[in-house]
């Protein structure tokens, strides 16, 4: 018979690879991907999707699928060490990406995004932006190109990389201003809210216990 003290640790060495290998979760702290996500929505990702990282290591399983347009995916964007956002892939490898007055057209055919919030700010432009000539269409010429932020492209994803947007356009830094996400930065596909308290909250004691939106819990992520 196995001693308790065994069977224990086999169950939290059991929990501590699904954390790593399997699923992970995170904290959604910015309003980028509203109404999709809220601040304070907790989301579990499937880190196996993709392929986890072995701790310690450069080295990564293999995933059991690619990332599709249109999901949402937990990643470590460009610049920052440390720091995991989610938003929602738009263009995959091989795609042509269009942006026009906050349309947006893939392979010329425009997308139908129902989840995007519809506020149209003001149309800014950033020399962030200027990244994007590197990657432009052959027949646009970088001297003339002058993108905003509802105003873009045509932009051409290369092989092992992929255009990320906030749902909330307007109150989202993404792939327009930081550039494409390298498949390596992945971290997981998001596949459903397990937990949610009011972020806004935060001058409140416990706002983790007191302010539970109980009506997100277990909302699967589309």
């Amino acid at each position: 018979m196995a001693r308790p003290a065994a069977v224990f640790a086999g169950i939290a060495l059991f929990f501590l690879g699904a954390r790593v290998f399997a699923c992970g979760s995170f904290v959604v702290v910015s309003g980028s991907m509203e109404s999709t996500l809220l601040p304070g929505d907790v989301v579990l990702a499937d880190r196996a999707a993709v392929g986890a990282r072995v701790p310690g290591t450069k080295l990564r399983l293999p995933g059991y699928s690619n990332p599709r347009r249109g999901e949402v995916w937990v990643f470590r964007p460009p610049g920052n060490v440390g720091i995991s956002v989610t938003k929602r892939i738009v263009g995959v490898p091989g795609d042509v990406l269009v942006m026009r007055d906050g349309g947006l057209w893939v392979n010329g055919v425009e997308r139908d995004e129902p989840y995007v919030n519809a506020r149209r700010g003001m149309d800014e432009r950033s020399d962030d932006f200027r990244w994007q000539t590197a990657y432009l269409a052959p027949e646009i010429e970088p001297e003339t190109y002058d993108p905003s932020r509802h105003n873009w492209g045509p932009l051409e994803v290369p092989g092992g990389f992929y255009f990320v947007l906030g749902d909330n356009r307007d109150q989202s830094r993404d792939s327009r201003y930081w550039g494409l996400v390298d498949e390596k930065r992945l971290e997981g596909r998001v596949a459903f809210i397990y937990f949610s308290f009011d972020a806004r909250a935060r001058a409140e004691p416990f706002p983790v216990l007191r302010r539970i939106r109980w009506h997100r819990t277990g909302r699967k992520v589309r």
